[in-house]
């Protein structure tokens, strides 16, 4: 052997390992910061790694660690640029799918159940078989249950056959979603007209106590002082506190309002909540 071939075999067998080491720093780095939670110097951590070794092995994998720490950050748009790349970019191979997933749970967690919705089904069609696949199906019916659309909601759990390892959860889920229509609710417009007698009483109905103490205190004072201010012949004031006094009385109707729907609305998040923590993971 040459003196030169000599020379670059040394080289090469004292900067590999070097370089292998240094790359394998650079992404332990990372995920250690990702798992610590802290999710933007992952992203530049995981970005010096793709900088400078752009064609290693690792390489899809630190990109769609970029993609989760932005979802994980509630960065939506970056997560769903990153990710739809991810797909894009290495067709055909496990980082298209587990890109095409999680761009999935990107949209269901920033409130888009429609386009969450859209992409559980292609990543059914994509990936037809796969334990995701089936996972997919109960992802479909609970972007339907956010929307309101309990029909369509419970015509998804139907479609999840009895060879699905989530048939069991979707039957139960099925039976539950029939909880809502259950569910105590307050009749806005009673709370309305039940304010609008003896203001406060609205609110108390809707179990919203310290507003109902609030608005009987105040359109008893205003009512007092108005009364009183008439029978004393003081007519300013009358006028005055009569003017404030209708103010504070429709507001205190429409408080009673907005306080039934309050809490309708809160016993049903709670409840969805409870079926989520049951079902989304089952």
């Amino acid at each position: 052997m040459d003196f030169p071939a000599l020379i670059c075999l040394l080289l090469f067998f004292t900067s590999s390992p070097s370089n292998y080491s240094e790359e394998k720093q650079l992404l332990s780095f990372a995920d250690h910061l990702f798992n610590e939670g802290d999710y933007y110097r992952a992203i530049t951590e995981y970005e010096r790694f793709l900088f400078n070794f752009p064609e290693n092995i690792d390489a899809p994998r630190a990109r769609i660690k970029i993609g989760l720490a932005y979802q994980r950050g509630q960065k939506w748009r970056q997560a769903e640029e990153e990710l739809d790349a991810v797909i894009r970019d290495y067709k055909g191979s496990p980082y298209e799918r587990q890109a095409a997933w999680e761009l999935g749970e990107t949209y269901y967690k920033s409130g888009q159940f429609p386009r969450a919705a859209s992409q559980y089904k292609i990543f059914q069609e994509s990936f037809p078989g796969e334990s995701f696949a089936y996972k997919a199906q109960m992802r479909i019916s609970w972007c339907s249950v956010r929307t309101g659309d309990y029909k369509t909601a419970r015509k998804e759990l139907g479609l999840v056959e009895s060879s699905s390892p989530y048939y069991e959860p979707a039957q139960g889920f099925l039976k539950d979603l029939a909880g809502l229509d259950t569910l105590n609710r307050k009749s806005p417009a009673l709370s309305g007209a039940m304010s609008a007698v003896i203001p406060g009483t609205g609110q108390f109905y809707a179990g919203r106590y310290m507003d109902g103490m609030a608005a009987l205190i105040i359109n008893a004072a205003f009512i007092y002082g108005a009364v009183e201010a008439y029978n004393k012949k003081i007519y300013g004031a009358f006028g005055i506190l009569l003017f404030f006094e209708t103010g504070w009385y429709g507001g205190n109707i429409f408080s009673a309002i907005t306080s039934a729907h309050k809490y309708n609305r809160v016993q049903k998040e709670n409840y969805l909540n409870t079926l989520e923590k049951k079902y989304w993971e089952p």
